[in-house]
Parts: C-alpha cells; structure tokens; sequence
C-alpha cells in the first residue's frame, strides 16, 4: 500500500503546518499548529475573538481546525440546543450550599454535531475513530513555535506527542505562563453547565499528554522548587490546587522514526525521517542554515540524504531567495548601536523565546559594562531550557550581566512566585534601573512598553535612550 499524506495547513500559507502520514494502520501528524493567516482574517484579539464558551464551534466553522473526529477532543463539543442536555442533579453535601450538576449531550446531539461538518467540508471531514486504537498514533513536533504546536491543543489529549526535551519543556513554559492553561503538553478539561456553555469552572484536574522524549528524558529527583532539575520541572502541576500527572511514555509500536537537530530561531529545532512500506518519508519542520549551528542543518541534510527518502517534505517562506543577515552580523549592528548609546538607556527588543538573539544581548551587556534585564517569564524559560538540556544551553542566568526586572504585578500566577523565589537576589526594581539607566539593557517587547512610565515617573523627566528591535529570521 502506497502511504498516503493529506496536508490540513501550511499549505499557500505561512504556518498552520498540520500533515497527516498514513502507512497502512500507522498515522502520524507532522507538526500540528496555528495558522496565524487564516486566524487573522477573522479575529483581531482585541475586538473580535474566538470563543471559549463554544469550544471547536468557531474554528470549524471558519476552517481554522480540520474536522477530523475522533482527533479533536470530545470535552470541546458545544452545545447549541441546551434544551436537549440530559442533566442530572446533585444535592449538596457537607458545607456545600447549592446542587451540582453533571451535563451530558446525547449521541445523536454529537453525531448532528459531525454530520455538520461533513455536510460543510465534504471531502475534508474525516471520522478518524479506530476501535483498538487510537485515532492518531503520534504527533511528531519539530519546534515550539506557535504555528507548529499551539492547535494540539484543540486534540484528544491521549495522544502522545514526539519532540526534543527543548521542544517539550519550551512548550510547557507556554502554557505555563498562559493565563487559560491550555497547551501542546497539557489542557484543561471543559465540561457543560446547563445552560450548555463550555467551562472550566470547578475543574479538579490537569489533563497531561503522554510525552515521548526523543534525545533525553527530564533527570533528576521530585524537588518543592520546579527550577531545581529537569525532573521537577516537568512533573510539576502548573496549579496548586489541580491534580496533575505528566506521563513518559515510549515510541509507539511499529513506527521507525529517525531525527536530528536542526538550525532554527528557536532551539531544540529538529527534522525527522519515518520509515514506511515504500521507503523513507522525511519532514524538515523549519530550518535555516546561516544560524551559529548552522552545521546541524547541513549534517541533516546528509543524513537524509543517505537515506534516499521516497518523499521529502518542506515548507519555507524564502526558498528561492537568499538570506542576507547572519547572527555574527546581527551582533556586530546591535554591538555598534550599543556602544554608541553612552549614558542612555537601552531597549532590546527581539522575538519571544529566541534564547539565541538573547545571548547576543548578553554578551553585548558584557561588552558595555551593563545588565541585561529579562522579565520574570524569560527567566522562566531560560532556567527551563537549561534544565531541558544543559549541553546545549549553558545556565545563562548565573551570569553577572544577567537580571530580572522586577514587573509591577497586582497578584502573581504560580509560576512568577517561582521564578521571584528562586531568583530572590538577581530581582533588580524600577528605582534601580531610574537611577542608573545607563547601566541596564531591558529586554522589553511592545506588551512591556507602558512599564517605561514607571520608570519615566520615577526619573522625573522624560526618558532618554535608544530602543533596539532585532526581530528573528
């Protein structure tokens, strides 16, 4: 049998990469993210947003998720006629005041629900349901960027996920530091009130995916404090009062699947080759090669290339044109705008979870004799990514010229209560930097620029300084 590859994003368009490999009784999902173009036709996340209450209901319905049943998580079915819920009452007990109540659709409601959806998108509408097995064997994740890992989140949470530990742990930052729990690594279950709204109100648990750890599973011991070790970081519950239990788990039976590293934006950046009936089937994911690990990508390559894959899969925004920036030219610019900057303070602005441009910043606070200030979630994801693999990343937060600036915050989730603990003594505040500007490089993004009016208040005067915006290629 010839394997099949169905494409659901990334196709005619910038991210959203979701392709599905069929070999025989074998499916796997080569990345399953989201696709910022079509997303962005329809909400702006300001005015017009998706729904949370409604589930699936608004991505279906606007072809942002493929209607593949089964693959989508059954708690995210909504309910438009809650006269039909089958609801059953609870009475109080102890010192509970009010009746609970537990909320079911019937079969047919969920069938109607799918038959919506074939009716809408025949051809592309699928029941991916197997009676002994699960609807998709694994989800290959090639890095932690948005548009390759966020929609997992929308599927069955038992399905295992395949990814470097870089991969893994950068994505539980994200959800980690997200305010609606709701991830490639785990999610909140949902559940309906009786007035069919989707909540997760009274949730007791975290539901975690079962994880394979392609290079090195998390080492260490169970710790009170998360940054302590690998271990500790990955087993513990993004939530103080909600059960949590994250699952290793092995390469599913019968697949052959091979990777390396790549060079990327994001580190722990890999590209894989499955073996199936007809040959090799290999997946690039993102990758560049003019990055300082540039020679990962080139070994790749060759490595592919032995293997004579019978199908090479790629995507990429400038394949044809040539890249015309490299990092050691990134620095060199950013050097020069720093060291030309004197007693101002200086704004480095560059893409979210790019470790590899902050280590650039950092050695040019080196250089100029400054502090690099991070906000507590980059500090997070710093020590994460070193616990995640210290051959790779050193840990950069032990360093002198590296800080946290201490962000204003009316409560604290708890993982900023981590971060602040552990790092008590490298927490540097906004009367610290107002008085010596010219010691600080902040390492601010536009959702941190009203923290500036702090520090303009503090100083007395209007701020002076030069503000550095490094995006990522």
């Amino acid at each position: 049998m010839v394997p099949r590859i169905t494409p659901y994003g990334a196709v005619k368009e910038i991210g959203g990469s979701k392709i599905l490999l069929e070999d025989g009784e074998k499916r796997i999902f080569f990345d399953f993210g989201k696709p910022f173009g079509r997303y962005g036709r329809f909400f702006d996340g300001v005015f017009v947003k998706q729904r949370s209450a409604r589930g699936i209901l608004d991505f279906l319905s606007l072809g942002i998720l493929p209607p593949l049943r089964g693959l989508l998580r059954k708690d995210l079915i909504p309910s438009l006629t809650p006269e039909r819920l089958i609801v059953e009452e609870i009475p109080p007990t102890g010192r509970q005041r009010k009746p609970r109540y537990l909320v079911a659709q019937s079969e047919k409601e969920i069938q109607t629900f799918w038959d919506t959806w074939a009716a809408h998108f025949p051809g592309i509408a699928r029941d991916m349901r197997r009676e002994n097995a699960p609807p998709v064997d694994l989800v290959f994740l090639s890095h932690a960027h948005q548009d390759h890992i966020q929609d997992l989140c929308y599927t069955d949470v038992n399905i295992p996920a395949a990814s470097t530990a870089m991969t893994a742990f950068i994505a539980k930052v994200l959800v980690d530091v997200s305010p609606n729990s709701q991830g490639a690594p785990y999610a909140s279950p949902y559940h309906l009130n009786k007035e069919g709204m989707l909540t997760t109100k009274g949730a007791k648990e975290i539901l975690a995916r079962p994880w394979v750890f392609l290079d090195s599973k998390p080492r260490g011991n169970p710790s009170d404090d998360p940054l302590d070790n690998a271990h500790a970081f990955w087993f513990t519950s993004p939530s103080k009062t909600r059960t949590y239990e994250a699952e290793l788990t092995a390469m599913p039976a019968g697949i052959n699947l091979r990777y390396w590293l790549v060079d990327h934006s994001i580190y722990g950046a890999a590209g894989c080759a499955v073996e199936t009936q007809s040959g090799w089937v290999a997946y690039t994911g993102d990758l560049r090669f003019h990055g300082r690990h540039a020679q990962t990508s080139f070994t790749f390559a060759e490595e592919l290339a032995k293997l004579q894959p019978t199908v090479l899969i790629s995507e990429g925004t400038r394949l044809t044109t040539p890249n015309k920036t490299t990092e050691s030219e990134v620095f060199d610019r950013c050097l020069h705008a720093a060291q030309t900057a004197g007693g101002k303070l200086i704004i480095a602005d560059f893409a979210p979870r790019n470790v590899e441009r902050l280590e650039i910043f950092l050695e040019i606070a080196r250089r100029t004799d400054r502090r690099l200030l991070l906000q507590p979630r980059d500090a997070y994801l710093v020590r994460a990514m070193h616990l995640a693999d210290p051959r790779l990343i050193g840990d950069l937060m032990e360093d002198d010229h590296l800080a946290i600036y201490t962000d204003p915050k009316s409560s604290q989730n708890r993982w900023e209560q981590i971060v602040r603990e552990h790092y008590a003594s490298k927490m540097i505040s906004p009367q610290a930097v107002s008085r010596h500007p010219e010691q600080t490089i902040l390492a601010f993004s536009l959702t941190d620029i009203a923290d500036l009016l702090d520090l303009q208040t503090l100083k007395g005067s209007m701020l002076n300084g030069i503000y550095i915006f490094s995006n990522s290629r």
